[in-house]
């Protein structure tokens, strides 16, 4: 388990550096979190990705698919893989503050996280 520093706050991550606790998500960290990622700042393209991706896994319960996310944000794979270089889903969901779902493997959120 680790701890990310996030204001006054701690939040916690798992190995794989996801949060434990989605509810304690918020832009701010998201911002932080993204930095880590190699992702300087957040544009409009990411908000729409971030916030999709959360949406997607609060009614289906699990990440959606790069189609899904290109579909209802009007990107094609590779603008999405220009916002997120390093495995878009997983890194859009590690963003995002949803929790890992290691039983998907690659088409979820990325096979082997590291």
């Amino acid at each position: 388990m680790q701890l990310l520093e996030h204001g006054l706050a701690r939040v916690q991550l798992d190995e794989h550096g996801f949060l434990v606790d989605p509810d304690g998500w918020d832009e701010a960290l998201a911002r932080q979190m993204a930095k880590e990622e190699g992702i300087p700042e957040l544009s409009e393209d990411h908000w729409k990705v971030l916030y999709y991706v959360r949406q997607h896994v609060a009614m289906f319960g699990s990440p959606p698919w790069v189609k899904d996310i290109c579909r209802v944000t009007g990107m094609s794979a590779s603008g999405l893989a220009v916002l997120f270089p390093q495995r878009p889903v997983q890194t859009a969901c590690r963003v995002a503050g949803v929790k890992w779902f290691p039983e998907l493997g690659y088409l979820g959120c990325g096979a082997d996280p590291a």
